[in-house]
């Protein structure tokens, strides 16, 4: 967010400065998270400070952390979204910070009229735009068979739960994420289609590709660039 160069500088720092402090920090996993996300509000907050050409640039994240004992973790500020799909039934794992999410929450509007609503795109949440910020957390305990994906609200304010469900069903994730872009694209989406899809390996799958799986790591964090309006795919 904050045009074409604040957008894309806001988006790359925020992954640098997560990737940094997964190095760097002997935290618990929960703490973790939240500590990357807030240093790179912190850092961007600086950045916007010295360079007038950067301010007011600002960008949304989702995170997802496995854990080598088998629990994860999903962070995330603003409207980038974390679904699973799991036993046939697709589910989101995270809840917007925009006003009309929030707005749906206390019960002044509908889902449907949200999707339609003129201030769908505002949010009440994003790295780099204030001072302090607060990040969302939840725990997810995968199964194998698992599919979940990752993406910025140009998949997910484009295509339908149905469409995003029917690319999870195919068999190779990167296929699957690549076909959740298309059909983003194809519905007229103009907005950043960032995409990420993980397989949790299922009960036939090879054991050590699911301790690899489950090892500590950082898998993906995404970011949108409102302005920008980039087609991108995340691997």
């Amino acid at each position: 967010m904050g045009g074409h160069r604040g957008g894309a500088t806001a988006s790359r720092m925020c992954i640098e400065a997560a990737g940094r402090v997964f190095c760097e920090s002997g935290a618990k996993p929960e703490e973790c998270l939240r500590e990357s996300l807030l240093t790179a509000n912190s850092e961007l907050r600086q950045a916007s400070e010295l360079d007038p050409e950067l301010r007011g640039m600002g960008t949304t994240a989702v995170a997802i952390l496995f854990e080598a004992n088998g629990d994860a973790f999903i962070a995330w500020v603003g409207d980038s979204r974390a679904y699973l799909l799991r036993g046939g039934e697709l589910r989101p794992l995270t809840e917007d910070h925009s006003l009309v999410a929030m707005w749906v929450r206390e019960g002044i509007l509908t889902p449907e009229q949200a999707e339609e609503h003129p201030r769908r795109n505002e949010l009440i949440r994003a790295i780099g735009v204030v001072d302090e910020i607060e990040v969302d957390i939840v725990q997810y305990e995968p199964q194998r068979g698992d599919r979940l994906v990752l993406c910025s609200d140009g998949l997910c304010g484009a295509v339908s739960p149905k469409v995003i469900q029917a690319g999870l069903e195919i068999a190779e994730p990167e296929e699957a994420a690549r076909v959740l872009v298309a059909s983003a694209i194809d519905a007229g989406g103009s907005d950043n289609i960032t995409v990420q899809v993980i397989a949790v390996p299922d009960a036939g799958g090879n054991r050590d590709e699911g301790r690899k799986m489950l090892t500590f790591v950082l898998l993906g964090i995404l970011v949108v660039i409102t302005a920008l309006g980039v087609m991108s795919l995340m691997r």
